[in-house]
């Protein structure tokens, strides 16, 4: 079994097999892992990294702050969960599930009513970092990206449903479009 990482409505980190050290599910390493999970298969720097997570630091201080985080996170979901090469950062998704990852691959296989399943709320819904608002930006773009792309499956999903013949499915998939469109 893997780590599972829900990030599609309130965050949650769980482990296969036991709970999580508190120092795991700290608001800075669950935002580095919803950083690292919403590129599935891609890597995004450790400059960048910083920007988001430790803008109010000097750069010495906010490199330890993410080694730390890396150390930590390393020590509780598996020494290969983070995979490093040279400045980029990737998260490994060997060991860890997450539902955007889900999304985002049902979404590329036209599997509509797939990914309106694994949409179950907005990316990070209801999260926040305190002195971060290069974070807080980068996740209300996310956010909307990929509410978006959920609108778009919803309307998807309502024009096969009606193309089948299959009216009152169709009619609830229009709703659900509906529903995500009104932000």
């Amino acid at each position: 079994m893997k780590n599972r990482l829900v990030l599609l409505g309130p965050v949650c980190l769980t482990g296969p097999d036991k709970p999580f050290m508190r120092r795991a599910t700290q608001q800075r390493r669950l935002a580095l892992l919803a950083a690292l999970a919403s590129s599935p298969g891609a890597s995004i720097s450790r400059d960048r990294l910083l920007g988001l997570l430790w803008p109010d630091r000097d750069e010495r201080t906010a490199r330890h702050l993410l080694a730390d985080s890396l150390y930590v996170l390393r020590r509780s979901l598996g020494q290969k969960v983070i995979i490093a090469s040279g400045e980029a950062l990737q998260l490994s998704e060997a060991l860890v599930w997450t539902d955007v990852g889900d999304f985002q691959r049902a979404l590329a296989n036209a599997r509509w009513s797939v990914a309106l399943a694994v949409y179950r709320g907005d990316f990070l819904d209801g999260f926040h970092l305190r002195n971060a608002a290069e974070f807080d930006q980068w996740a209300l773009a996310e956010r909307s990206r990929l509410r978006a792309l959920a609108t778009r499956a919803a309307s998807e999903l309502t024009n096969e449903l009606e193309a089948a013949g299959r009216i009152p499915e169709a009619v609830t998939a229009a709703e659900r479009a509906l529903e995500l469109g009104a932000v």
